[in-house]
């Protein structure tokens, strides 16, 4: 996760099955434990719970197409 975060400066975003189950004490320690010893720190905003369940990658991923489509419209 460090290395990643150094290459691409996004956010994180937890999906799947068990998104609807993390609590803000599992963000707290995701993030104390993506912070320790990290160059860049990641910021509290920057790590997402997807609200969709199994179905925010699939989300995520059918919004370049559907933009795509509006903007041909």
């Amino acid at each position: 996760m460090k290395n990643l975060n150094l290459i691409i400066d996004a956010p994180i975003i937890i999906s799947g099955y068990l998104a609807p189950y993390f609590t803000e004490e599992d963000i707290n320690y995701l993030l104390e434990h993506i912070n320790t010893g990290a160059p860049f720190t990641l910021d509290k905003s920057q790590i997402l719970v997807g609200t969709h369940g199994q179905y925010t990658p699939a989300i995520g991923a059918a919004l370049y197409y559907v933009e795509k489509f509006i903007q041909s419209v």
